[in-house]
């Protein structure tokens, strides 16, 4: 699964399902995200690198266990041996065009649980700490693109549900993401309410696009006065 998520920016994210020749560039990566919050002091910042740290050790465990997939394929091919199968995933959200001095291709990243009940559990979901609550940064969106990508996977394999746990940092974020307003720690949304989310962004992506297609020339391009600029009065 690879999808491409326009930004408001012009730009586009790549989100896609880790594969295991990946595994030592996402390492590489999430030393880069510890580096660049060295010093820092917002709680916030290093949250989402100790976020993104578990997600990654959590995909790696179970790659280890050969209970990961890399393809949604892989998902239904477990699910077929196995029906109470529990099958994990990690998302990947890259940003191509970002130079690596400057910030790093991988931009966010998830790891999820297909369980037994065949629902979707949320382990970890984190965006590069550069760009996290920083009005500034170029790459927004990175958050609810990565869960799009969620509801991809929950309505590729009919998932009867997306839950997992709210921290402090996150909780407004899926809250108005899903309009919850009396969400606390526990984000739970049914199928129905992650399809109407995945209508909802592909509806603003579609006017993303339409925004980014040039606009048909007018007539007066040519050199062709129009009528009321041709000097008769």
């Amino acid at each position: 699964m690879t999808l491409t998520y326009p930004l408001k920016s012009g730009k586009s994210l790549k989100l896609m399902l880790a594969t295991n020749e990946e595994s030592q560039a996402v390492s590489r990566a999430l030393k880069r995200w510890r580096k660049s919050v060295a010093g820092e002091a917002s709680p916030i910042k290093l949250d989402a690198v100790e976020l993104a740290e578990l997600a990654f050790r959590r995909w790696d465990e179970a790659r280890a266990r050969q209970r990961a997939a890399s393809s949604i394929q892989e998902i239904k091919e477990f699910v077929q041996n196995n029906p109470f199968a529990e099958v994990s995933v990690m998302i990947l959200a890259k940003a191509p065009w970002v130079r690596k001095k400057q910030l790093n291709t991988l931009v966010g990243l998830c790891t999820l649980r297909r369980t037994w009940a065949n629902h979707i559990f949320i382990d970890f979901l984190s965006a590069h700490p550069r760009i996290t609550r920083d009005p500034r940064s170029p790459i927004r969106g990175v958050g609810t693109a990565l869960m799009y990508a969620i509801a991809t996977v929950g309505a590729a394999i009919g998932a009867k549900a997306v839950w997992g746990e709210a921290t402090q940092n996150s909780v407004r974020f899926y809250a108005k993401l899903f309009g919850k307003e009396d969400m606390k720690d526990l984000l739970y949304v049914t199928e129905a309410e992650y399809t109407a989310f995945r209508n909802r962004v592909e509806e603003d992506l579609r006017k993303i696009e339409e925004a980014r297609k040039p606009k048909a020339p007018s007539a007066r391009t040519h050199g062709t006065p129009a009528p009321e600029d041709s000097g008769a009065r």
